[in-house]
């Protein structure tokens, strides 16, 4: 069976924290590495998820090792989620200024 790993960046736009890291994460850009293992004996396509991992990058001058930190999934799309929220929040607050200065 073969194993396909897969890349993508996610942003976060705030502070994060996953329960597989102890400290909180700084917004930015994160490489998120999946690997999934190819299931076979079936009519059609199918995968299964070995692992996700994310690639935590030292900033910019640190002598610091990159680490690659193997995380849930579903903690990940939480963590987006949440963030994903508070962008939407901070982004409708000046709106609600707006209003309520229009309104007096």
């Amino acid at each position: 069976m073969a194993n396909r790993i897969s890349k993508k960046l996610v942003t976060f736009a705030f502070p994060f924290k996953l329960a597989e890291i102890d400290e909180e994460l700084p917004p930015g850009g994160y490489t998120i590495e999946s690997e999934n293992q190819d299931l076979d004996g079936s009519t059609f396509t199918a995968h299964r998820l070995i692992e996700t991992v994310i690639v935590l990058r030292p900033p910019a001058g640190s002598r610091k090792p990159v680490r690659f930190v193997d995380i849930d999934p579903n903690g990940l799309a939480a963590a987006l989620a949440l963030d994903k929220s508070r962008s939407e929040a901070a982004a409708a607050a000046p709106e609600a200024e707006t209003i309520q200065l229009a309104s007096k």
